[in-house]
């Protein structure tokens, strides 16, 4: 017998509607919207839930416990694996692998194939296929299938703990903040875990400003003819300053907002969405009506090298760039005022 799984994608929660191999409703699949974990109801067309699977929290790997008919039937345990995912049932002693793009899954009862799930391509909103040998274990192949899927969704646990606040799912300082360390918490050794990764972020950022200062304490000696002293520790104050009310804009300053954004929403706005838009443009101008392309050109092949994809480069550096950098800053600024919404 075969089961088609069918997403809802216009929906906030994991919502699947399930056919029968002639494309007859069957189930309906809705998870819940205010919980820790994935807890998925499955039920059927009159309504009547059947079954439901719950993710244990504090496991290293996904695992979660099925339930058929209110009583515990079993659980799935991804394990550890290279290239191929592979879990563990707590079932019949079945053993479930799948392929390298973790499209198609076999599930195996001693050495036969019990189950079979595949993944149809180019369908709006993920489709499953489930092909079952026996009938008897028709509600075990969904579960197990229900469970792999909750498994892969990553974007609906971080939207489940931003509370449905779009302000927290954007990207920036509200994500890496506040809607990722909720999502750590709620982990296996999730405290561990996040003290890797924001001291890997402390890294990123040590180095990369590191190497923006540089190029403000060059242009110092270069323009200004500063000692490259004077030059790191006037660099050093200012970003003491901007770092200071970049902390402070977070806490006792949060009620002064500039254009409607804290401190360091503003710096990062003039920054990432103002000031490299105009570098760019700038950059583009530079090279193509000032220094010129001849001029490139003769010092990439000084030393005998060829000047690769040079009709690429022209064509970016004259005529793309220059197009695309200023709607590039238009559509931020517009967004920043309110005029459009990304």
């Amino acid at each position: 017998m075969q089961l088609l799984i069918k997403q809802r994608v216009f929906s906030w929660t994991d919502t699947y509607d399930v056919y029968d191999e002639h494309e007859n409703p069957k189930y309906f699949v809705k998870a819940e919207f205010f919980a820790l974990g994935h807890q998925i109801h499955v039920y059927d067309k009159s309504g009547k839930e059947v079954g439901m699977v719950k993710q244990r929290l504090f496991a290293i790997l996904p695992c979660f416990d099925i339930e058929i008919g209110g009583k515990e039937a079993g659980s799935v345990q991804k394990e550890f694996s290279f290239f191929k995912p592979r879990y563990e049932l707590d079932y019949n002693g079945w053993r479930c692998e799948g392929d390298f793009l973790a499209w198609e899954y076999d599930v195996y009862e001693a050495c036969c194939v019990a189950v079979h799930i595949s993944k149809k391509p180019f369908q709006w909103g993920d489709t499953y296929v489930i092909d079952i040998v026996d009938p008897k274990d028709e509600i075990m192949a969904l579960m197990l299938a229900i469970a792999i899927m909750a498994g892969l969704m990553i974007i609906p646990a971080v939207f489940a703990f931003s509370g449905g606040n779009a302000e927290t799912l954007k990207s920036g300082p509200a994500l890496m903040f506040i809607t990722i360390p909720k999502v750590f918490a709620n982990m296996g050794f999730g405290t561990a875990i996040g003290i890797v990764f924001f001291l890997l972020v402390l890294f990123a950022a040590v180095t990369s400003s590191i190497a923006l200062t540089e190029s403000a304490v060059s242009t110092f000696e270069d323009e200004l003819h500063w000692s490259r002293k004077k030059s790191t520790v006037f660099m050093g104050m200012v970003m003491l300053l901007l770092g200071t009310l970049s902390c402070l804009g977070y806490g006792p300053l949060a009620n002064f907002k500039i254009l409607g954004m804290q401190f360091l929403d503003f710096f990062d706005f003039i920054t990432n969405s103002v000031m490299m838009p105009i570098a760019a443009i700038a950059t583009c101008l530079l090279v193509s009506k000032v220094v010129g392309v001849d001029k490139i050109e003769e010092e990439i092949t000084k030393d005998g090298q060829a000047f690769r994809r040079k009709k690429i480069f022209c064509f970016m550096i004259k005529y793309r760039c220059p197009l695309f950098a200023p709607i590039i800053l238009i559509n931020s600024v517009a967004n920043a005022f309110g005029i459009i919404t990304m």
